[in-house]
């Protein structure tokens, strides 16, 4: 019976490994198409309230004919880097908000700091050995900042002036 366990597991393999390259032929032909713009695209995983996981994509993806058609219109957030000096820190901005989200592994929650500078453009996090102060890409309005933190991510959604 082992034998059969063993072949249904060889053929899982198989099918994945036929699978994977296909797509990976399908992204060397996209990339050989001459293009004038560059694509890219993501997502965030964080936990919300509930204790849910909330998926949120990024990036920039060709539009499909039928939605271009149906005057659809993709809204993705950018995302940018802070700097190589705060790898735990990913920015996400859409139309109406930036959101910030920070790997702070250990915190109690009760002893994290998030603040709105006076300049409306930097926002700064502290918590035990834990500092950042980071430029955000636009200003904000910190009377309707949102912060959570759960499971060692603190997440805060700021909304545009």
């Amino acid at each position: 019976m082992a034998f059969d366990d063993e072949d249904i597991f060889r053929k899982l393999i198989r099918r994945f490994l036929k699978d994977f390259e296909d797509v990976e032929r399908f992204f060397e032909k996209e990339l050989e198409k001459p293009s004038s713009k560059e694509y890219f695209y993501g997502f965030s995983v964080t936990i919300g309230p509930d204790g849910k996981p909330i998926i949120r994509e990024f990036g920039s993806k060709p539009k499909r004919k039928h939605m271009v058609e149906a005057n659809y219109v993709e809204k993705h957030p950018k995302i940018r880097e802070v700097s190589e000096e705060y790898p735990d820190i990913d920015i996400l901005e859409d139309n109406n908000t930036i959101t910030v989200i920070a790997e702070i592994k250990g915190a109690d929650k009760k002893n994290i700091d998030v603040k709105v500078l006076k300049d409306r453009e930097t926002l700064v996090i502290r918590a035990p050995e834990y500092f950042r102060e980071i430029k955000l890409p636009s200003k904000v309005n910190p009377s309707k900042a949102k912060a959570r933190y759960k499971h060692g991510v603190l997440e805060v959604v700021l909304e545009k002036e």
